[in-house]
């Protein structure tokens, strides 16, 4: 097991993100069907996905990620609540999606679009949805355009392609969307949620290797994350995109 999938290992999610904020934002979706057939792409563990078959318990969802044993965990959560038979998975790349165009009402995307990039993955995806159907992604995401030094080079180094608000707005138009509505994940998405459970793993982990060894970098760069979003979490965050082809 590589040192980030035993950092992520069992815990409840593998990123930012809440029940409630993935409610909230299909909220915003004002006419889903109650039977949408939705493309769940990157969707690892599927905290997220679990909840959107809770929430349009007609709906067809299939879900996509190269990790195998997250979409096993995945199929796990899904039995549990009775929707495992609404939820078909598929081990494959967001890079080569196989489906036939307009295949879905509704492609939902969380923590996940940053693997191809922000305007790769709005422009890639958009065919797969029906003309007026929905794409909803979250991404990192400034909320100034004078972050805090300490904050710029960690993420110029982790992601140099993080866009403020504005910019994406801008990308979204240009790939051939309207934006229905953006909604910023709150705090407690990312501490309560996700670095609560994932700090004392860190703590674990950065004792066991020799200090500037390559895994124990690893496991301090995902320290560092920690610091500066309680140093400067408000100036950057997981913004919600809900958009419109």
């Amino acid at each position: 097991m590589s040192v980030l999938a035993e950092l992520q290992a069992g815990l409840p999610r593998n990123g930012p993100g809440s029940d409630a904020a993935t409610v909230r934002v299909l909220s915003m979706l004002p006419d889903v069907p109650s039977d949408a057939r939705i493309l769940d792409i990157g969707a690892g563990t599927g905290p997220h996905t679990v909840v959107l078959a809770q929430a349009l318990p007609e709906a067809r969802i299939t879900a996509v990620d190269v990790n195998e044993a997250a979409l096993a965990q995945l199929q796990r959560r899904a039995a549990q609540v009775n929707a495992g038979a609404r939820i078909t998975t598929h081990v494959m790349s967001m890079h080569a999606l196989t489906f036939a165009d307009s295949s879905f009402d509704v492609i939902w995307s969380e923590g996940a679009v940053y693997i191809m990039g922000f305007s790769n993955g709005l422009r890639a995806w958009r065919e797969f949805l029906r003309p007026g159907g929905y794409l909803v992604v979250s991404e990192n995401t400034w909320l100034t355009v004078a972050p805090n030094p300490d904050a710029q080079d960690f993420w110029d180094e982790a992601y140099p392609s993080m866009q403020t608000l504005e910019q994406n707005l801008g990308i979204a138009k240009e790939a051939g969307y309207e934006v229905v509505g953006t909604y910023i994940l709150p705090p407690e998405a990312w501490v309560t949620e996700y670095y609560a459970p994932l700090e004392p793993r860190i703590a674990q982990m950065i004792q066991r290797y020799s200090k500037g060894s390559r895994e124990w970098k690893l496991v301090d760069r995902t320290r560092r994350e920690l610091e500066i979003f309680r140093a400067h979490g408000n100036q950057y965050g997981y913004v919600f995109y809900a958009l419109r082809r």
